[in-house]
């Protein structure tokens, strides 16, 4: 029987920072990321709240106020979260752009609420034949800035 899965993984941070990540240029999003939204799920293109920024290619969200929830089709799987002078670092693979089923085909997802961000990387869904293994890592680091 095959299966088919992927990983998505969820570390929680203190709200109150900035997270940046740098865009695809040639992301299926116009701005290079999208907004969830709830009943009925789905994921638009929405560029108006006023805790995101773009510079160039690279997003900057300020992890403060309502709840919000939104990702990317990143090329480089490189998360920076900065709060009180600490950095906080993810990385890991990205894989084929077209096989990020299990999550709305991004990558890189983000859920803030007044209590917490969830940085959320994702990989590529795969079918495993039986004895068949998957891994997904993540590299973390963190820094005093």
């Amino acid at each position: 029987r095959i299966l088919t899965r992927h990983f998505w993984s969820r570390t929680l941070v203190q709200p109150g920072g900035e997270l940046v990540i740098n865009l695809n240029r040639n992301s299926r999003f116009k701005s290079g990321w999208g907004r969830f939204v709830f009943d009925p799920d789905s994921i638009v293109e929405d560029d108006r709240d006023d805790r995101i920024n773009i510079k160039g290619y690279r997003l900057l969200f300020n992890s403060k106020g309502t709840t919000y929830k939104f990702g990317a089709d990143l090329k480089k799987g490189v998360i920076d979260y900065y709060y009180k002078g600490l950095k906080f670092q993810k990385k890991y693979r990205i894989g084929d752009l077209g096989k990020y089923l299990g999550s709305g085909d991004m990558n890189t997802i983000f859920y803030h609420s007044p209590k917490f961000l969830e940085i959320e990387p994702t990989s590529e869904t795969v079918n495993l034949m039986p004895g068949q293994k998957m891994s997904f890592k993540e590299v973390w680091r963190l820094t005093v800035e």
